[in-house]
This record gives C-alpha cells, sequence and structure tokens, in this order.
C-alpha cells in the first residue's frame, strides 16, 4: 500500500492484478485506478465526522465527495471520470425520502391497514423511482466532459423489477439467471455516453450456464465444508479435548472460507460475463476478474477492518476498487474520440434517495 510506504509494484495486490491474463491486442486499453488510501481515509473521516455532528444532514455532500473522489481516481486514455451531482438536491430527496417513511411508521400505529396500502402505494411507484434514479445518477456521471444519460422506461423497470422476479419465484428460482441477464439488459442496454448508445448483447443460454457452474460449486462447497465442520464439532463434543475443539474451530473457519470462495467464484463469472458483453458502437468492454485475487481481498479486507476497529475501511475500499477497476479493459478499434455529447435535461435527485433509503440496488 503506497500510504504505507510500499512501492505499489512490490505490493501482492499489485502482483495479483498484474497476473490477470493480458493477451491484449494494440487497441485495447485498461482502466487505470488512482485511489490512495490516505487521501481517501481523510475524506472518509471528515465526510464521518461530519454526518455525524449535523445529525445526516452534511450525509448528502459526503457522498458527493466519496464518488467525485472515486470517478476522478478513475481513469481511461489517460482522462479521468467525474461526478457533478449537486448535494443541495441529494440533500432535498433525502428529506422527502425521511419524510415518507417517518410516514409510514406513523401509520402503523394508527392502522396496519393504512400502512399497508401506503406499502402498496410506493410499490406501484418503484419502476418509477428506479428509472428516474438511474436517470439522476448516469446525467451527473461524465467522461472527458461527456455526460452519460438513462433512457430506460417505467414499463421496461416494471417487467425487470416487479414481473420477472414474481415469474422466478413462481419457477422456484429456476428463471432466476433470465431475471439477472434482463436487469442488466434494462441497467446497462438502456444507458449511452452522449448520444452513443450501449448495447447488451448477452445470451441466455451464457447466464445460464455461468449460475450453473457457480452454484454447482457453491453447493458443493456446503456439502464439503459443511459435513467438515460438522464432522469435527461432533468428535469434539464427544472427546471434548482442547486439541479437538480447536480443529473444530479450524474446520469450521475452512468451511466457511470454503463457500465463501464459491460465493466469489459465482460473483466473478457473473460480473465478467455482464461486462464482457457491453459494447457502444464499435467500443467494446472485457472483464478480466479473477476468484482467488477477489478471495483474497475480500477475507484480507474483512480481517484488516475487524482488528482496526473499522478505521481500515478507507483503505480496504480503494484495494477492492483498484482491482476491479483495473481488471476492465477497453476495446476501441476506431479510438474514443467518436464519442460526441449531447444536451440533456436535469433529472430529480428525489428518486435516487428513496430508492437507497428503501434498499434498492439498482447499480451494477
Amino acid at each position: 500500500l503506497k500510504s504505507f510506504g510500499i512501492p505499489p509494484k512490490r505490493t501482492f495486490d499489485r502482483a495479483l492484478s498484474m497476473a490477470t491474463p493480458l493477451s491484449s491486442t494494440p487497441d485495447e486499453i485498461r482502466l487505470q485506478f488512482n485511489g490512495d488510501g490516505l487521501d481517501y481515509f481523510k475524506i472518509w473521516i471528515a465526510n464521518t465526522f461530519l454526518t455525524l455532528m449535523t445529525i445526516g444532514v452534511y450525509s448528502a455532500w459526503a457522498k458527493v465527495r466519496k464518488l467525485r473522489y472515486m470517478y476522478r481516481a478513475t481513469e481511461l486514455a489517460n482522462a479521468s471520470f467525474d461526478y457533478h451531482a449537486d448535494p443541495i438536491k441529494i440533500l432535498k430527496g433525502r428529506i422527502v425520502a425521511v419524510i415518507l417513511l417517518g410516514l409510514y411508521s406513523a401509520l402503523g400505529l394508527v392502522s396496519e391497514f393504512a400502512q399497508g396500502g401506503m406499502a402498496l402505494l410506493v410499490m406501484v411507484f418503484v419502476p418509477m423511482l428506479i428509472v428516474r434514479g438511474r436517470r439522476f445518477h448516469l446525467r451527473n456521471t461524465s467522461y472527458r466532459h461527456i455526460r452519460f444519460d438513462f433512457h430506460g422506461t417505467t414499463a421496461s423497470a416494471a417487467a425487470a423489477y416487479v414481473g420477472l422476479p414474481i415469474l422466478a419465484s413462481m419457477t422456484l428460482g429456476l428463471f432466476y439467471p433470465y431475471v439477472v441477464m434482463q436487469r442488466a439488459k434494462f441497467l446497462l442496454g438502456q444507458s449511452s455516453i452522449g448520444d452513443n448508445r450501449f448495447a447488451f448483447t448477452a445470451r441466455t443460454g451464457a447466464f445460464y450456464r455461468t449460475y450453473f457452474l457457480g452454484l454447482f460449486a457453491l453447493a458443493a462447497a456446503f456439502v464439503i465444508g459443511g459435513s467438515l465442520a460438522g464432522g469435527s464439532i461432533y468428535w469434539a463434543d464427544q472427546e471434548e479435548t482442547d486439541a479437538l475443539a480447536l480443529l473444530a474451530i479450524a474446520c469450521t473457519a475452512f468451511a466457511l472460507a470454503l463457500i465463501y470462495l464459491a460465493w466469489t467464484y459465482l460473483q466473478v463469472s457473473v460480473t465478467n460475463l455482464t461486462l464482457s458483453c457491453l459494447r457502444c458502437g464499435e467500443v467494446t468492454l472485457r472483464s478480466t476478474l479473477r476468484t482467488f485475487p477477489m478471495f483474497w481481498i475480500g477475507i484480507s479486507n474483512a480481517v484488516m477492518v475487524i482488528f482496526s476497529f473499522s478505521l481500515f475501511l478507507p483503505w480496504a475500499s480503494i484495494r477492492l476498487a483498484r482491482y476491479r477497476i483495473e481488471s476492465i479493459y477497453v476495446r476501441a478499434p476506431q479510438g474514443l474520440d467518436s464519442m460526441i455529447s449531447s444536451t440533456q435535461e436535469p433529472s430529480s435527485a428525489v428518486s435516487e434517495e428513496i430508492s437507497e433509503l428503501i434498499g434498492m440496488e439498482v447499480g451494477l
């Protein structure tokens, strides 16, 4: 870690990142991330302190500062991304979201029927909230001063986030890979940069193969890890010796690590497939995340965050962001200069903040 005086080329994380198979073509560009743990720590500690001191009011400015730092630290072809959202608009959105949440809680004290009716009313507007929130976020994101945009409709959001999940539940999850693919197609395929629209070219069979392999690995990890941990715990309970108790703890830790490894494999596989199916004209992406580096970063980050009482959290965020971003390659045979800007109308921050408050994840 540079912040601890260790040159990046000599760190294990950098070695893992550089170990990503290159095999790139001359017209392929690798994203770069120049974030620094110490710089981000200063932002993080200031954001945390000011948010607490202002009883959450500063959280809107904290969000903008965080995203702006991360985006500006991300470079493609020596040009960085940027985030332009107005904290005042975000604050207004959060105030509306908090008022709605307070009203929902108050109705629960008066009538469960009224509270349920309000929840149903909010859920009816969820597709609209998703569209407007996504549009607000992308319109405030730029590359080379060119703004992104989102063209998804409320009807397509309703299909991806309401209709398809219901269908997946009716098929006992067998429809779930298709739901994931359609959501990615909605979020990514309906986006644009300037006047250039993105396209999502994934096939259903690819998502089903990816999920089949990932879920098979996860099931195997549960069986092997669960049998090993359960057997060692049963043996330790029968013998009641310190050595067997330590063995049971070690076996349980190994089982949990094995399950997390399988889960990481599934997440890495889905991410690589999703990003590698995205294109914008002649420009295509290639994601080269690998399971063991992601597993190592996740485990080591968790350990260091716990033992540092969360003070390592900014460094953990930077480590993860660096590996994820620098595993992405952009292939542009005609160069990136063909992208042109377009005029965009401002979008509301209210929808994004309501979506964030009720826990919906609409990003990738």
